[in-house]
């Protein structure tokens, strides 16, 4: 990021994550308010992903999906069980989907997909709310103001 005041860069934060084997929009920022409200559940902000699945996704495990499907949760090394939110899942063919979820929960995605026997091979994340990707390519970045990202977000809390 050339250019960038030292102070500023010193000051940006990444707004939630994304795990190592999965690419996409990120958002980076230095107001601390906007990155909580995008990552607090209770905002219920979506988060749409593109998945590519190593076989062919079933409409029975789509409708599983819609309504929730329980989870394993590892958090300081106790696992617990847990049932997702509502997703809106979209089918682009039998093994690519655009699935969109509202909480975020660590590789909450893959973990959807293999609650219904399934397994992701791919993931990207390209939206947040109304936030899009749309034409940056991996590694390019854009400039937008506070106002521009909170108006997409905004549009968008709650499936």
């Amino acid at each position: 990021m050339k250019g960038l005041d030292t102070n500023l860069k010193n000051s940006l934060f990444c707004v939630g994550r994304l795990d190592e084997d999965t690419s996409g929009l990120i958002i980076i920022t230095n107001d601390g308010t906007l990155g909580s409200k995008i990552t607090r559940p209770e905002s219920m902000i979506e988060k749409g992903y593109a998945a590519v699945l190593e076989k062919d996704i079933k409409d029975k495990d789509i409708e599983k999906i819609k309504k929730g499907v329980t989870i394993s949760l590892e958090h300081n090394k106790k696992v617990t069980e847990y049932k997702t939110r509502p997703c809106k899942i979209q089918l682009i063919d039998k093994r690519d989907v655009i699935i969109t979820v509202s909480e975020g929960k660590k590789r909450e995605v893959r973990r959807i997909f293999e609650a219904v026997g399934n397994k992701v091979v791919s993931l990207e994340r390209v939206s947040i709310g109304s936030l899009r990707l749309d034409g940056i390519r991996t590694g390019e970045f854009k400039f937008v103001d506070k106002e521009f990202i909170e108006k997409r977000i905004n549009a968008s809390s709650g499936i």
